[in-house]
C-alpha cells in the first residue's frame, strides 16, 4: 500500500459524513463543498474511460438547500466548508459520536476543507485503488476482473496503466490422487475347465 501523502504544514483531509441536522436546522447557517456531475455544452453527463462519473468540486453552499436544489442535481455532499460552519455543527457532530477537532485539516484558519489536503487524499486514494486492482488481475487474470466488474458497470475499462498488465492464467486445481484404499476391488474371473460343446452327427 503506497504511503499517505500529506500536503506540508496541514493534516490530512478528512471528510465530515452529512447528517440530517445539517440541513434541517434552520438556526444554522452551515455552508458545504460538494462533487457535482462535470456536465457537457449538451448537459449531458461527462464520464473517465473506466465509466466512472467526472464530478468537480463546488464553492461553498447553503445546506439548508440540500434536498430542495443540491441533490436534486446529483450532487454529493463532501464536507463543511469553513471553520464557522464546523464551529457550529460541533454540537450536532458530538450527538453522532464524533469530535470536530479530528476534522480540522488546516490548522491555521480551523477548518475542514482546504483544497491541497483534498487533492492530496485523492491522489492516495487513487493510487491504493489502482494498487488493490492490479493485485487481483495477477491473482485472477484480466478477464477474469473485468467480467466481474462489468456485472455492476457494462462500460467499465479498466485504467490505462493496467492494460498491459501480465495476467496469470489460472488453472483448476488437479483432483486429488485416489487413495488406495479407495481404488475400485479388481474384477475376480473364476477359472475352470471351459465348457464342451456337443456336436451333432
Amino acid at each position: 500500500m503506497p504511503a499517505q501523502t500529506q500536503t506540508v504544514g496541514y493534516r490530512p483531509f478528512k471528510p465530515i459524513p452529512f447528517l440530517e441536522e445539517f440541513a434541517s436546522n434552520e438556526k444554522l447557517d452551515l455552508k458545504g463543498i460538494y462533487l457535482r456531475p462535470q456536465r457537457d455544452e449538451w448537459y449531458r453527463i461527462q464520464k473517465n474511460p473506466d465509466g466512472s462519473v467526472i464530478r468537480n468540486v463546488t464553492g461553498p453552499l447553503p445546506l439548508r438547500r440540500h434536498y430542495q436544489d443540491h441533490q436534486r442535481k446529483g450532487f454529493e455532499f463532501l464536507t463543511l466548508a469553513d471553520a464557522q460552519s464546523l464551529q457550529q455543527a460541533a454540537g450536532i457532530l458530538r450527538t453522532h459520536g464524533l469530535d470536530a477537532a479530528e476534522y480540522v485539516c488546516d490548522p491555521r484558519t480551523g477548518s475542514p476543507w482546504l483544497y491541497e489536503a483534498y487533492a492530496a487524499s485523492a491522489l492516495d486514494s487513487t493510487a491504493q485503488d489502482v494498487e488493490e486492482l492490479r493485485g487481483l488481475i495477477r491473482r485472477y487474470g484480466r478477464a477474469a476482473v473485468l467480467e466481474i466488474k462489468r456485472m455492476s458497470d457494462p462500460t467499465y475499462k479498466l485504467p490505462m496503466d493496467l492494460e498491459d498488465e501480465d495476467a496469470v492464467e489460472v488453472q483448476a486445481p488437479a483432483p486429488p490422487p485416489l487413495a488406495q484404499h479407495d481404488a475400485p476391488p479388481p474384477v475376480k474371473r473364476k477359472r475352470g475347465r471351459p465348457r464342451k460343446t456337443e456336436v451333432s452327427v
